[in-house]
């Protein structure tokens, strides 16, 4: 990237990350342009229409070939597809990232097709249920981590440029391993999603032999069930890709759990009081 011009930035995949994205980056003012690509025309004409992206193009090759900068904003699965076809195009001396929620298959996707030298994966850890880029908004990121996860072979000035990226979208980056990061949010981020959404289950099963449930879902179950709410597809693909880290952060869970449920079931009310009140005293 030349350092004396601000950078173009491509943008592929324009849901509620990628469109939160090319928000605060118009707000930082950080690009001189911002082109985005998504398979879903609508969403390219409604950021357009509200000025969220200066251009808009049809293929993920058109874009790549212009940038200075390559976002890739896509559930797991879709990135490592267009890591596939970024290797089949010429994209310069670009910066490629992405913003996907697990990072060891992205990472070792990008090394594999040849794009190593040029590729820091990217996790910005933000979201929210209501998806699409209707939804997004500029201050998503804002005081949000921002992981970093270079490959073996990243350039220095690749890592610096997705520095100055996630710092652009008031986020903090922090620089870490694949393997870590996905170890990380394996407890923090997948393992709630799983819960969220086997509690939802489990609520309506209920609630179909005894409709009155409902009226006991107050705003305790809709904390619990928000993540629930989210894309299938991210979150299947997140699971999927993660998924050692996942059924190990599963059974350390499950032995918290299986301490609260033996104190419940032998009756003993003040130890089960005593272990609430370490847990919530936790930090």
């Amino acid at each position: 990237m030349n350092p004396d011009k601000k950078p173009v930035v491509f943008i592929a995949g324009l849901g509620l990350i990628g469109g939160s994205i090319a928000h605060a980056l118009k707000r930082s003012d950080f690009a001189r342009l911002i082109i985005a690509y998504d398979k879903d025309e609508h969403a390219l004409e409604y950021a357009m229409e509200k000025l969220i992206i200066s251009k808009s193009v049809q293929s993920l090759s058109e874009g790549a070939t212009e940038a200075d900068i390559i976002i890739l904003a896509a559930p797991v699965g879709a990135i490592i597809e267009s890591i596939a076809e970024l290797g089949k195009i010429e994209t310069g001396n670009a910066l490629i990232t992405d913003a996907g929620s697990t990072k060891q298959e992205i990472v070792a996707a990008a090394v594999n097709t040849g794009l190593g030298r040029q590729f820091v994966g990217g996790h910005p850890m933000a979201g929210a249920e209501k998806t699409g880029v209707q939804n997004a908004k500029a201050d998503l990121f804002k005081d949000a981590f921002f992981f970093l996860t270079p490959t073996g072979e990243t350039e220095p000035d690749k890592l610096e440029t997705a520095k100055n990226l996630a710092t652009a979208l008031s986020a903090k980056p922090v620089e870490i391993t694949p393997e870590k990061h996905d170890r990380i949010v394996a407890f923090g981020s997948h393992l709630p999603y799983l819960l969220s959404a086997a509690l939802k289950d489990a609520v309506m099963k209920e609630k179909e032999t005894n409709p009155k449930t409902a009226y006991g879902c107050a705003s305790g179950y809709e904390s619990c069930t928000r993540l629930a709410k989210g894309s299938p597809e991210m979150g299947a693909d997140m699971l999927s890709t993660n998924s050692e880290n996942v059924l190990k952060a599963f059974k350390t869970m499950n032995a918290s759990l299986e301490e609260l449920i033996s104190r419940l079931e032998a009756g003993k009310r003040d130890e089960l009081r005593d272990l609430l009140s370490k847990i919530a005293a936790m930090q």
